[in-house]
């Protein structure tokens, strides 16, 4: 009865080990989803106008980042380190659709200095959002 008992305690440490970790490891993996299922809508939406040179698909685009980064801002995610990536990402995409209006304007205003560099700024952007991408991609796997 002793063994029993003991076994039994045993197995409800395990147990609890067990869920808390796996509260753990889920509330990342559901964490990694969200910002995964954000960043594909915006992708998908933005595709299909990125060699547009219709300056109100431009601007569309300019919205669709900030709602993108809006989303984000607004989700409560729970692993520490996503929320710290999170909030960096929504900080690039509020950066390229700042940066994408700005540049619409110098162009219709055929300010050619300050539309280049807009356009070097948003290369810029595009390769800290390529190296954030790739350390979310790797903290999720």
């Amino acid at each position: 009865m002793i063994k029993y008992l003991y076994y039994l305690k045993l197995l409800l440490l395990i147990i609890t080990i067990n869920f808390g970790l796996s509260g753990c490891f889920n509330s990342k993996v559901s964490d990694c989803r969200e910002v995964i299922k954000i960043s594909t809508k915006l992708a998908e939406e933005t595709q299909n106008n990125l060699t547009t040179k219709d300056t109100n698909k431009i601007l569309e685009i300019a919205d669709i980042f900030d709602k993108s980064a809006q989303q984000i801002l607004a989700k409560n995610f729970r692993d520490e380190q996503l929320v710290e990536y999170s909030k960096n990402l929504a900080i690039i995409y509020q950066s390229y659709g700042t940066l994408t209006r700005n540049f619409v304007t110098a162009f219709q205003t055929k300010d050619t200095e300050k539309a280049i560099n807009y356009k070097q700024d948003i290369i810029n952007l595009s390769q800290k959002q390529k190296d954030l991408v790739n350390n979310i991609n790797n903290y999720c796997q």
